[in-house]
């Protein structure tokens, strides 16, 4: 009986994973003739929840789709600056300090 279960619950698992890989090649095969930025605002009393949420966006897409994540400044002193450049360039992500948006979104219409 445990042995019926243990191969019932394979199949269950192989399914899965089969969905997921085929979708996951359906999404990164799929032409987009635009780009995707998502830009998240950090600054302010919650940085770190904002911070957070830019993360928890980036773990959860797995970013299939050549999204662009940008950390924009909205208010953080010379430290937090610092420290949000540093952690979008480990996480493969853009830091734009106040009023350098607009040059981003140009430069990657352009391009």
């Amino acid at each position: 009986m445990l042995n019926f279960i243990l191969h019932i619950l394979l199949a269950l698992f192989t399914c899965v994973g089969v969905v997921q890989t085929f979708s996951w090649f359906a999404v990164r095969s799929a032409a987009r003739p635009f780009q995707i930025l998502r830009i998240f605002p950090v600054g302010g009393d919650n940085t770190a929840k904002q911070m957070a949420a830019m993360f928890a966006c980036l773990q959860w897409e797995a970013n299939p789709a050549g999204q662009t994540f940008v950390l924009y400044d909205v208010g953080l002193d010379e430290q937090g600056a610092k420290d949000c450049m540093e952690l979008a360039k480990g996480a493969g992500a853009s830091f734009v300090r106040r009023g350098k948006l607009e040059q981003v979104i140009e430069k990657d219409i352009s391009s």
